[in-house]
């Protein structure tokens, strides 16, 4: 939530934090209440703490969270008076903040409280009935034992309050192209938008022909949403489920089962000759389980081919880069497990071929690739999901890998502000 904040509000949000284990909001955080027995109710404890907090920084109160709601579905009484009880909590905020923001998550559906649905339902319902109020789900969260989340959970729980802070608060993009809600990857969903990041990272677009799938359709073919529009792509093969959810971001994602025939493609006329023309090509993609057979994700033209995938040796979990008749092998860094960047760097006029993710480079030599083809998909396809591609093409297209690396980094992939790990090559 904290690297949101701080990615949009360019470090001028300060957090301070107020929680206490196995708290219950009707007889602990309720102003008329008690804590401990006979004490000041933790209500008031919360505004004493942040109001020293806030002076102390200088700063105002921006927006209230609130993440509560499990020790209340254990109890039928608890339960039956949330609704009263929640819009007295957050009645109060307001009198002591006029007009923050509230956002707070929903209880999850997979919670061991007897008496959750009576919780969510009133959660709900104050979520209706304040102005600036944001509920957030987490049902597709999981739950260790019934009342807490697991790591990857408490971090996307982060993302999504971090999502809506940064709608609540209005607070601008610090870019001029779009930025994933939760992951804070950068997924620019127009040409202008490509050609923008492009520029942030030093690179002076000199247009050519450009493919762009951002991979968001709910049925059908693949729409190319660069400004030509001319390489839509067409679904073959069977078994791909469209607009599938992860949990670490809002965008949805092509999913491809292990061992179906899910292919989308294009032969349109107008695509580039790979036999005379450079390619760059990058996409966020997901690749699972690994099996002893080759894989390949991203593949190029008709004969020859320029493949991406999984090696299918020791036993199939390391990178494959093919181009024509040579093939070139990374034992060294893992291919499964992970949604990252993939990058295929096909530079025709420099002679080189090189495919780059987050943490591993990979180079190999240039073979013969002919025939106008893109795929997503490939048709003998490995358990994976695909996010987004973008092909780039031409003479301007011959990225080198320093670009390369500022590409990633303009995309947040190497932002280590944001928790990412820094690109190594």
């Amino acid at each position: 939530m904290g690297r949101h904040l701080d990615y949009y509000a360019a470090n001028r949000v300060d957090i301070c934090n107020v929680a206490v284990s196995g708290s219950t909001l009707a007889t602990n955080w309720l102003p008329s209440v008690n804590w401990p027995s006979g004490g000041t109710n933790l209500f008031n404890q919360m505004v004493t703490i942040v109001n020293a907090a806030a002076a102390s920084f200088g700063s105002s109160i921006a927006a209230f969270v609130w993440i509560q709601g499990e020790g209340d579905a254990a109890d039928s009484t608890m339960a039956s008076n949330y609704q009263t009880n929640l819009t007295a909590l957050f009645n109060a905020v307001r009198a002591q903040w006029p007009g923050v923001p509230i956002v707070f998550n929903q209880l999850s559906n997979s919670n061991s409280g007897a008496f959750k649905a009576t919780v969510r339902t009133a959660q709900s319902n104050v979520a209706g009935a304040f102005s600036s109020c944001t509920m957030i789900g987490v049902d597709d969260l999981t739950l260790t034992d019934g009342q807490h989340f697991n790591a990857d959970s408490y971090a996307a729980l982060g993302d999504r309050l971090g999502s809506a802070l940064v709608t609540a608060l209005g607070l601008a993009s610090p870019v001029s192209w779009t930025i994933d809600p939760y992951s804070l990857i950068g997924t620019p969903s127009t040409e202008a938008e490509v050609i923008a990041m492009l520029a942030a990272a030093g690179i002076t677009w000199p247009g050519g022909n450009m493919g762009l799938w951002l991979c968001q359709e709910t049925s059908g073919n693949l729409t190319d949403s660069s400004n030509a529009g001319a390489f839509g792509m067409t679904a073959g093969g069977t078994g791909t489920t469209y607009a599938t959810s992860n949990i670490n971001w809002q965008r949805k994602e092509l999913f491809f089962p292990e061992g179906t025939t899910g292919v989308f493609s294009t032969t349109s006329a107008s695509l580039p000759d790979p036999s005379t023309t450079g390619q760059f090509r990058i996409g966020y993609v997901f690749l699972g389980a690994a099996t002893t057979v080759k894989r390949n994700v991203f593949v190029i033209g008709t004969a020859g081919f320029t493949t991406l995938g999984r090696d299918p040796t020791a036993p199939g979990t390391f990178w494959q880069l093919t181009d024509g008749a040579n093939t070139t092998a990374d034992t060294s860094h893992a291919v499964t497990g992970s949604f990252r960047p993939w990058v295929l760097a096909r530079r025709k006029a420099a002679g080189t071929i090189d495919a780059y993710v987050d943490n591993a480079h990979i180079s190999g030599t240039l073979g013969t690739v002919t025939g106008k083809k893109a795929f997503i998909g490939a048709g003998s396809n490995p358990l994976h999901a695909v996010n987004w591609v973008l092909d780039l093409y031409g003479s301007g297209a011959e990225f080198s890998t320093a670009q390369t690396r500022t590409i990633l980094n303009t995309l947040n992939w190497g932002n280590t502000n944001l928790g990412a790990s820094a690109i190594p090559w």
